[in-house]
This record gives structure tokens, C-alpha cells and sequence, in this order.
């Protein structure tokens, strides 16, 4: 053993007692002993060095980004009560003025659009003159959007460019504008990326904007570390804020469907959207956290610390799944995250799989849906309203009084405007369908034949193709491209009309 060894070495009768005394304490396990003991040194240390902060408070100057709402409007009402002097950069003027009213006099809030090179100009002429020869102490890059979001096949190239100019481009713009100031001051510079940009979970400009944004903090991080100035980066998990509020997100989903070629649509199946949204959902409402403060006191840390960290993580989510899945090798990533995407197709399958055991009764709705709605997936319920007052039914006719309180409670339980889809029609018109289809009666007129017999063809094309060649199903399709063709009774029988 060591000490065996060490202890034969030493000349002196002192020498050989007090290693045989420290080896007989800690026996053959000394080197464990000696390894937690300095690992526990270490913490303490890292501890001790981490909670040290920066003196003269009240007089640093610290410029957030984004901050309407959400992260950045709470920063800067803690950074206010902390004595920052905070400069606020709002979108909107309501934005700004609620900031303004909710805060302290020291706090002072600027319009600024990231993606205008004009904003961000103005915005630094501004600040230059609010610091004077301090300088800036921090700026936090919060300002950011998610959408749009979803599978990559659905995007369009501007759909990627809108998010991209906002999280990645907007973080280099501003930084870049101020570095002068932030220099001047030796400063910090707190760029927001997210879990999502060390694990692509989803399709869209997000993630890539936020690996981008992990790529410019850690490339300026050791270009601009000689001068003093440190760059540091949040990575949130999943939070309740604007940025992942379902509403929109499930309105950009349906546009981007709704976009897409009827190739692709078939591709993935008519089912593929409500269970892709359903999946969402339940996800979403798992794993968001609604206690934003854990996002901000790491902003707050980065901006007050005497030694800042060079990345935050923030939220459960975040240090107990997205992190270390991010360290784990791209194949077990695959695996989990392709886990989703099979239940997806799982589901849309077995939804594809029971076609046959749909009661007549719903088929007969959704024929009445497509001809209230002219053909489309879903429409805004006014626009349900809209059509009822023009067969001369209202939406007030007592006959139609427990369709209305659906209705209407369904828009209480909602934020923002609620889209009537298959799902909401059904629930809500069961007892009146066949008042319903007594109102819309004079809307099932039969075109030319020509006319006629060009769209079953194209129907019975498309057909073919999403079906395997089994075209049995696919009468219902009819109302999608004209609500008026309704009417005639159809057969297929081993693909011959």
C-alpha cells in the first residue's frame, strides 16, 4: 500500500508513528476518504465563490429586451426593487406603460422592435445618453417568439425566417449595437436560448434560432473575455408564458395544415392534426412550470453575481431531463423523442383502423359541418352564427338554447377568439341536427353534371392514393370541396363507381 511505502521512507521514529497512526484511522479506504473530502472542499468553495455579488448597484445601468410580458416584465420589476437602474425595451406603448405604472421612478421603458436595425439604432442612442461615461452595465437579450411550431414539412421558408429574425438575429443586433456601451463598463451580456437549443424536440425556426443563439454567446464569450466582460446564457425549460400559450400555437398548427398540399395531407391522414394536438397538450400541461421566478433569478444572478455562471438552467424539466439528454449520445435522443411521434402515427392509425364503426349519425353531421362552413376544417363561431341568421334561424330560438350554452361556455373556458372545428360541432348540435339540416336544406343543389363528374373524379384520384387503393371510404370527402354537391347517393363496389 501507499502508506506502506510512505511510512518506510521516513527516517524518523515521529515520521513512522504518524502514518501508521493515519493509516490505521482511515484503513485501506484512505484514498476515498481523501477524494470526498476534497470534492466537499470543492463545493464549499464553488459555494462560498458563487454567492459573492457586485457592489454600487444603484448605480449600473441594465437594458432587458421583451418586456411586455412574461420573463423580461418580471426581471425588470426585480431588478427595480433590487435598485437597478433599468431601462425597459417594450413593443407596444401599452406594454411600456404598464411596466412604467407597475414599477419605480428609476425605471425607464423605450419601443423597440429587434428585427428593425432603425429600432435598435434609436434604442442606443437612447441608452448612450441615459448612462453617460458609466456605460452599460448589462443588457438581457429576452425578447423572443415561438411560433410558428411543428413538423418541419409543414413550414414554408418565411416561417422560418420570422422566428429566426426575432431570437437569433434580433440577440445579434442588439448585442453587437451595444457592445460599446457594455465595453465601456466591463459588463454582462445575458443572452436567453432555452433547453431547446441542446435538444431539437421540434420542428419550426425555434430550436434552430436557439442553437444559434448558443453558438454567438459561448464564439463572443471567449472573443470578448480579455476585456473584462462576461456572457452568460439561460436556458429555460418549459414555463407558462405567451411564448408557450396553446391557443396560438394551435391556430399556427391548423394555418400550417390547412397550407399544405393535398399529397401531403394524405400522407399523414386526416386524423394526424387533432392527435398531434391532443399529444401537445397533454405535454404541455405536464411539464410547464408556472413560477417564472426560477427563470428570473437566474437572470438576476447573472447580472448581480461577482463570478456569474457561464449557463443557467432553469426549471425541473430543464436540469432533469432536456440537460442531461443533451450530454446523452444522438441515438438515445432519437429514441425519445421518436417515442411521440410514434404514438402520433399509433393513434391516427387505430382513428384510420375504426373508419368502419362511425354511427351514420356522425356522418351525417359532418356532411351539415362542411356545408355550414363552405368546405373548411373549422371557422370562427361567429362566422357558425353568421350562417345560422342567414337561413333565417337565430341563434336566440329557444329550440337552439343548449347548443348556445355549449357554445357559450366553451368561449368562457377559452383565451381569445374560439374556433369551431368537427370536435366542438359535434358536441354542441347533436339534439338539432335535423333542424339544422331543415335550415341549410336549400344549400344541397346539384351543379351541371360535368361539372359534377370532374370533382368525383378528382375525389376518387386522391382517393386511391391515400386509401391504398380503396376508395369505399372516401364518399365523405364530397362536402370538403363544395357543400352543394350533396345529394346524390354514391357506391363504390372493388373501386368501380
Amino acid at each position: 500500500m501507499f502508506f506502506e511505502q510512505f511510512g518506510s521512507q521516513k527516517q524518523t521514529p515521529e515520521g513512522n508513528i504518524n502514518t501508521q497512526f493515519i493509516y490505521e484511522l482511515l484503513g485501506e479506504n484512505a484514498w476515498y476518504y481523501i477524494t470526498a473530502s476534497f470534492a466537499l472542499l470543492w463545493i464549499l468553495v464553488w459555494l462560498y465563490r458563487d454567492s459573492l455579488e457586485i457592489d454600487n448597484i444603484s448605480n449600473k445601468y441594465v437594458f432587458v429586451t421583451g418586456c411586455d410580458t412574461g420573463f423580461g416584465n418580471l426581471l425588470c420589476k426585480k431588478l427595480d426593487r433590487r435598485g437597478f437602474r433599468v431601462l425597459a425595451g417594450c413593443l407596444t406603448e401599452k406594454g411600456a406603460d404598464d411596466l412604467k405604472r407597475a414599477a419605480g421612478p428609476h425605471l425607464k421603458t423605450v419601443l423597440l422592435d429587434v428585427t428593425s436595425k432603425d429600432s435598435i439604432q434609436t434604442a442606443m442612442e437612447w441608452t448612450k445618453k441615459e448612462v453617460g461615461d458609466r456605460g452599460l452595465w448589462g443588457i438581457v437579450n429576452n425578447a423572443g417568439r415561438s411560433l410558428p411550431m411543428g413538423p418541419s414539412e409543414w413550414m414554408r421558408v418565411e416561417d422560418f425566417h420570422s422566428t429566426l429574425n426575432v431570437n437569433m438575429n434580433g440577440v445579434i443586433a442588439m448585442t453587437m449595437t451595444f457592445l460599446p456601451l457594455i465595453k465601456k463598463a466591463q459588463g454582462r451580456i445575458v443572452n436567453v436560448a432555452s433547453v431547446l437549443g441542446r435538444v431539437a424536440a421540434n420542428g419550426g425556426g425555434y430550436g434552430i434560432s436557439k442553437f444559434g443563439v448558443e453558438c454567438f454567446s459561448d464564439c463572443l464569450r471567449r472573443d470578448i473575455g480579455y476585456f473584462g466582460i462576461k456572457v452568460c446564457i439561460i436556458e429555460p425549460g418549459f414555463f407558462k408564458t405567451a411564448v408557450t400559450s396553446l391557443d396560438p400555437i394551435e391556430r399556427e398548427l391548423h394555418r400550417l395544415w390547412n397550407q399544405l398540399s393535398p399529397e401531403v395531407k394524405a400522407s399523414y391522414g386526416e386524423k394526424y392534426l387533432d392527435n398531434y394536438i391532443k399529444i401537445q397538450r397533454l405535454i404541455m400541461n405536464a411539464v410547464c412550470d408556472s413560477d417564472l421566478s426560477k427563470v428570473t433569478s437566474c437572470m438576476e444572478h447573472a447580472l448581480t453575481a461577482a463570478h456569474p455562471r457561464t449557463r443557467y438552467s432553469a426549471g425541473w424539466d430543464a436540469k432533469l431531463l432536456w440537460i442531461p439528454l443533451s450530454y446523452m449520445p444522438s441515438f438515445v435522443v432519437d429514441i425519445g423523442l421518436k417515442l411521440r411521434r410514434t404514438f402520433i402515427h399509433t393513434v391516427n392509425f387505430r382513428n384510420k383502423m375504426s373508419m368502419h364503426s362511425i354511427s351514420p349519425s356522425s356522418g351525417v353531421e359532418n356532411m351539415l359541418f362542411y356545408t355550414i362552413t363552405e368546405g373548411r376544417d373549422q371557422v370562427p363561431i361567429s362566422y357558425f352564427n353568421a350562417a345560422l341568421k342567414k337561413t333565417g334561424l337565430q341563434p336566440s330560438d329557444p329550440r337552439l338554447r343548449e347548443c348556445m350554452e355549449k357554445l357559450r361556455q366553451t368561449m368562457k373556458d377559452s383565451v381569445g377568439e374560439v374556433m369551431m372545428d368537427r370536435d366542438l360541432f359535434h358536441r354542441c348540435v347533436g339534439g338539432n341536427i335535423v333542424l339544422l339540416i331543415h335550415a341549410f336544406r336549400k344549400m344541397f343543389i346539384i351543379p351541371e353534371f360535368d361539372v359534377f363528374a370532374q370533382k368525383i373524379n378528382e375525389i376518387y384520384k386522391v382517393a386511391q392514393v391515400q386509401s391504398d387503393g380503396k376508395v369505399a371510404d372516401y364518399i365523405p370527402q364530397l362536402a370538403k370541396f363544395s357543400p352543394k354537391l350533396w345529394g346524390v347517393s354514391l357506391c363504390t363496389v372493388d373501386g368501380q363507381r
